[in-house]
C-alpha cells in the first residue's frame, strides 16, 4: 500500500515542480546571474504560498554559477535571542564563506556598535559554541567602539571573504537566501533588514529574502511609531529591496496538480470532474499550496472513516460529495457548522446561492458582531462557491437538488464532523423527524403554488433546532400584506405535527412595520382573522391561531381543505 497524506515539506528541486513555475524560476535565475550587484530581491507571498519552494528551486537551478548560503530565521526565531539573532545570521553567512574567528570578532563588535546591546543567550545548539561564546565576550567591551570604523572594517572583511570564496570555487557571485523572515516579529524582521543593508551591502552579493511588504510596513510602525506614514514605509521597503517578486499564485497550473492529487488520493476524475474539483478548491480555500495540502490530508482521513460508516451511496458519489464537504468545512467553517447543526434542504441551498427568497440566512450563519463589510465579503464568497457545491451533489443532470441527493449530503455531512466541532448521531427518531418535516414542506409547497392567483405566497421552513436539539417538523405558507388602514403585516399558515400524530393547521399574523406593539394591536383589533376562537397575542407584536384545523395524515383531502380555508380567510381580511 502506498503512503497516504501530503507532507508540507518545501520542494527541493525543479523535478518536483507541482504548479509549472519553471518559467518564473528560470527568469529569476537569469536575472540573478546577470544583474548589477549588490542586489536585494524579495520573494513575497502569503503564508504557505510556496516561497521556500521557489527559493529552493532557484538555488538548485544556479548551483553551477553561484555560491549559495542559506539562513533560516525560523531556526532562531523560536528563541528569545534579542540582538543575538542578528549576530547569528551574520555568523552563518561568514562561516558559509569560510570565515575564521578573527572575522567573527570584528562582526560582533560591529553589531554591538550598531545595536548598542547584544543579548547573552544559551543558543549553543543553534549558533554553535564559538559564536555563542563570542557574544558573551563582546557584551562588556573594554573600550569604546567606533561604530563607523567597525562598519567599514566589517564590510572590508566581508568583501574580502566574498572575493576569496568566489575565486576558490570559480563562481561569479554569492547568493544569500534568507528564509522565513515573515515568521519573525515584524520589528525584528525590519532590524535584520537594516543590518543586512548597513553591513553586507557588498559587490558580487545577491540577497533573496522571503518577506512580505506588509511585514515590513508593520515592522516600521512597531519600531518607529504609528505616526510613520505609509509613504515612509514604502520608501524604506524600496530602499532595502531593489526587486520585489510576488509569488505567481494566480498563475499556478492548478488543474494538472489537482488532477494528479485526485489520482493519488484515489478519486476517479472523468469528463469535466477535474474542472469541477478545481473550481471547488478555487472558490473555497484558493490555490495556496499549504492550504491545499491540508485539504487533501483532511479528505484522506475522512475517506478512510466514511468507507465504513457511509452505506448505500455509490463509492464515486460518496467520494465526490465528501471532497465537496471538505472544501466547505475548510473554506467556510461557520457555514459548515450551521449545516451540520441544522441540517440542510433544497431551500437552504437556494438561499445560499442567491436564488432563494430569504436574504436573512447569512445573518443566521455568521456571528452577530460581524462587520458589515466582512459580512458582504463572506456572503459573496459563499455565493461564488455554492453553484459548484450544488453541481457536485448531482446524480443526474437536471440541475435541481433531489431528495436523494439531499439525503446523500446529510449522511456525508454527519460523517465528516469528526474533523470539526460538531457531531450528530443518526437515529430512527431523526429519520422520522425528517419524514415529518418533508411531509409538511410538500403540503405547504403545493398549497403555495395553488394560491398564487390570489397573492404571492412563499414557503418558509424553520431550520434551527430547539433547546433539546430537535429539528422543527413544521412549515409555513407566508405572504406580506397591508391592511386598509395602512398597517403592514405578515400572514402565515403553518402545518405541524401534534404529539398524537395528527396534523394541525395554525395561523400567525405579525407586524411588519415601525408601529409600536400597542399601536399594531389597536389597529388590527382582538381577532383580525375573524375566527370563532380568538388568538393568543405575543408581546413582540403577533397573533397566534392554534388548531384552526386538524387532520389524520392519511386524509387525502388535507391539501384542498387548507386551500379553501386560506382563500376564505384572505377574502374576509379588511
Amino acid at each position: 500500500m502506498s503512503n497516504v497524506g501530503v507532507t508540507d515539506a518545501p520542494l527541493l528541486s525543479m523535478d518536483e515542480d507541482l504548479f509549472s513555475v519553471k518559467p518564473y524560476v528560470t527568469g529569476l535565475s537569469s536575472f540573478i546571474n546577470t544583474c548589477e550587484t549588490p542586489m536585494t530581491i524579495s520573494i513575497q507571498g502569503d503564508w504557505g504560498s510556496g516561497k521556500t519552494s521557489m527559493m529552493n528551486m532557484i538555488k538548485e537551478n544556479m548551483l553551477d554559477t553561484v555560491w549559495p548560503i542559506w539562513f533560516n530565521t525560523w531556526q532562531f526565531s523560536q528563541f528569545r535571542m534579542g540582538n543575538g539573532l542578528a549576530f547569528s545570521m551574520i555568523d552563518v553567512l561568514i562561516k558559509g564563506l569560510g570565515g575564521k574567528k578573527n572575522v567573527l570578532s570584528t562582526v560582533a563588535k560591529g553589531v554591538l556598535g550598531f545595536t548598542r546591546k547584544v543579548a547573552c543567550v544559551a543558543t549553543d545548539a543553534v549558533v554553535g559554541g564559538e559564536a555563542a561564546g563570542m557574544i558573551r565576550d563582546v557584551t562588556t567591551p573594554t573600550e569604546d567602539v567606533d561604530v563607523a570604523q567597525e562598519i567599514l572594517r566589517l564590510k572590508e572583511n566581508f568583501q574580502k571573504l566574498v572575493d576569496e570564496k568566489l575565486a576558490k570555487e570559480k563562481k561569479n557571485r554569492v547568493v544569500i537566501f534568507v528564509d522565513d523572515l515573515d515568521r519573525l516579529e515584524p520589528a525584528k524582521a525590519v532590524e535584520l533588514l537594516e543590518i543586512l543593508k548597513l553591513f553586507l551591502d557588498c559587490k558580487n552579493c545577491v540577497f533573496i529574502l522571503a518577506v512580505d511588504y506588509e511585514v515590513v510596513t508593520t515592522g516600521i510602525r512597531e519600531k518607529y511609531g504609528d505616526n510613520v506614514s505609509a509613504q515612509k514605509g514604502r520608501n524604506f521597503f524600496d530602499k532595502i529591496i531593489q526587486l520585489p517578486f510576488k509569488m505567481p499564485v494566480a498563475h499556478y497550473s492548478v488543474s494538472k496538480y489537482v488532477g494528479d492529487m485526485m489520482s493519488k488520493i484515489g478519486i476517479s476524475v472523468e469528463g469535466n470532474d477535474n474542472e469541477l474539483f478545481t473550481a471547488l478548491i478555487r472558490t473555497s480555500i484558493g490555490f495556496n499550496p499549504r492550504a491545499m495540502k491540508r485539504l487533501f490530508n483532511t479528505y484522506q482521513l475522512l475517506d478512510f472513516v466514511s468507507r465504513g460508516t457511509v452505506m448505500n451511496i455509490p463509492n464515486n458519489i460518496r467520494q465526490r460529495i465528501l471532497f465537496t464537504v471538505v472544501c466547505l468545512q475548510t473554506g467556510f467553517e461557520e457555514l459548515y457548522t450551521y449545516l451540520v447543526s441544522n441540517d440542510v434542504d433544497a431551500q437552504i441551498l437556494q438561499e445560499l446561492s442567491g436564488t432563494g427568497d430569504n436574504d436573512d440566512i447569512f445573518d443566521e450563519i455568521l456571528p452577530k458582531d460581524t462587520p458589515v463589510n466582512m459580512l458582504q465579503e463572506k456572503r459573496a464568497s459563499i455565493q461564488r462557491f455554492m453553484p459548484h457545491f450544488i453541481k457536485a451533489l448531482q446524480i443526474d443532470d437536471d440541475e435541481t437538488v433531489s431528495e436523494e441527493e439531499l439525503r446523500n449530503l446529510r449522511v456525508i455531512l454527519k460523517s465528516s464532523s469528526i474533523t470539526s466541532i460538531n457531531s450528530l448521531e443518526t437515529s430512527a427518531m431523526e429519520d422520522e423527524v425528517w419524514a415529518r418535516r418533508n411531509y409538511s414542506k410538500d403540503i405547504v409547497k403545493s398549497v403555495c403554488d395553488k394560491l398564487q392567483d390570489i397573492d404571492d405566497f412563499r414557503v418558509k421552513i424553520p431550520r434551527k433546532r430547539d433547546e433539546k436539539g430537535m429539528l422543527p417538523t413544521f412549515a409555513y405558507c407566508c405572504v406580506d400584506r397591508q391592511s386598509a388602514n395602512g398597517v403592514k403585516y405578515t400572514l402565515s399558515f403553518y402545518v405541524d405535527w401534534r404529539p398524537d400524530n395528527m396534523i394541525e393547521l395554525g395561523a400567525e399574523l405579525a407586524r411588519a412595520d415601525n408601529h409600536s406593539v400597542q399601536e399594531f394591536r389597536d389597529m388590527m383589533g382582538e381577532n383580525p382573522l375573524n375566527m370563532k376562537k380568538k388568538p393568543a397575542f405575543w408581546d413582540w407584536g403577533g397573533y397566534w391561531y392554534k388548531d384552526l384545523m386538524c387532520f389524520n395524515r392519511n386524509d387525502y383531502t388535507i391539501e384542498q381543505q387548507i386551500i379553501d380555508l386560506i382563500r376564505n380567510i384572505v377574502a374576509g381580511l379588511k
